[in-house]
């Protein structure tokens, strides 16, 4: 059984869902006379008489019989429950498109009740019923999002469901209470980018809901990349470079307010802002007292040592790739803008095209 006792929000979900499903079902058309008499026999909970007249219809393909009998197996209506059953009859309707099914399926995955534990499985599920609107399956696809369950920690991609799921009725206070629990960790422009994409998805019916631009590699610092991230086909953009001082700078945002020109230093262990550029970030609220590292011993070109204080920097953007998490270092005011090891260790490969002025970037 999906259980109730280990995640709350997974119980408003499932009643919003059975009661939404239940009702729609009901006043819809019938697939057939016995099938209404089925639904109507759940309906006056008499569940022995829906698994008699509802089976028939669920071995002969009928999904919304599949589905109920899903729902009666799970909760132990009539019959002995069994997730195991359960799953069985939720995949059958869940593969024909039924977006609840897909759900309770995905919730299954996602618990492990009834199937091997796989959050992979669990996001395929709940994707394909929140393409179809499902609330229910658009809430729970921001909580993998957001917390990197199976998938790469991505927050526009959690914002973005989640905004959609904020649009279910049923469903509107626990996802906007997550959509503050989110948005302290983000910047304006990806809170931005996050409603757009959601834009995109309901102007297109769902149609258009799988593009994830700008394209975000996120992990938390000094961590191996995800394998799924590993398994991804590399993405490669050109930058075009500026000269400055006869050295080539890229333009990059950080933190989603300032953009500025920084020079590419593979020397250099981390990002390295001066001291009045990390000011202004403080001072506008993208860099917190929890960011703050401390000091950091850096051994120089010239072999002396020196100190500088280290913090995290939530987001570079660079062309359309986002890179979130990374260690930054404060240098003196009068020092560098620098991309070193802690941006350029988040790459597959890059170089730097002399002839057309260019940053070549490919990425996971």
């Amino acid at each position: 059984m999906i259980s109730e006792g280990r995640n709350a929000d997974f119980t408003v979900l499932r009643a919003a869902m059975t009661a939404g499903l239940i009702v729609a079902l009901f006043v819809g058309t019938a697939v057939s006379g016995a099938y209404e008499d089925g639904t109507l026999a759940y309906q006056r909970h008499d569940y022995a008489a829906a698994m008699r007249i509802l089976r028939p219809l669920a071995d002969q393909g009928y999904s919304r019989a599949q589905f109920y009998l899903g729902v009666m197996y799970e909760k132990g209506q009539s019959v002995p429950r069994s997730d195991a059953e359960a799953a069985k009859w939720f995949q059958k309707a869940a593969e024909q498109g039924h977006s609840g099914a897909q759900f309770y399926l995905g919730s299954m995955y996602y618990f492990g009740d009834g199937v091997p534990q796989s959050y992979a499985e669990a996001t395929k599920w709940y994707l394909k019923a929140a393409k179809q609107g499902d609330g229910g399956a658009q809430s729970s696809l921001g909580r993998i999002y957001e917390r990197g369950y199976g998938v790469p920690q991505n927050y526009i991609l959690a914002y973005k469901w989640l905004t959609l799921a904020a649009r279910d009725l049923d469903l509107e206070e626990v996802a906007k209470r997550d959509l503050g629990t989110i948005a302290p960790h983000m910047a304006p422009s990806q809170i931005a980018e996050a409603q757009r994409l959601a834009e995109r998805c309901l102007e297109s019916n769902y149609a258009d809901c799988d593009a994830q631009t700008p394209r975000v590699a996120r992990r938390d610092n000094n961590s191996a990349p995800s394998t799924a991230q590993n398994q991804n086909p590399p993405y490669r953009i050109r930058v075009p470079l500026k000269i400055d001082g006869g050295i080539f700078v890229v333009p990059v945002e950080i933190n989603g307010i300032m953009t500025l020109d920084f020079a590419i230093d593979s020397g250099a262990s981390d990002v390295s802002v001066p001291a009045d550029v990390f000011s202004t970030l403080k001072r506008a609220g993208t860099i917190k007292e929890s960011d703050l590292i401390g000091q950091r011993t850096y051994l120089l070109a010239d072999g002396s040592r020196s100190q500088s204080a280290t913090f995290t920097i939530r987001s570079l953007k660079v062309g359309d790739m986002v890179v979130e998490n990374m260690s930054g270092s404060v240098a003196s005011a009068q020092g560098s803008l620098l991309l070193g090891q802690s941006f350029l260790e988040r790459l597959k490969s890059w170089s730097i095209d002399n002839t057309k002025h260019e940053l070549l970037l490919e990425y996971r």
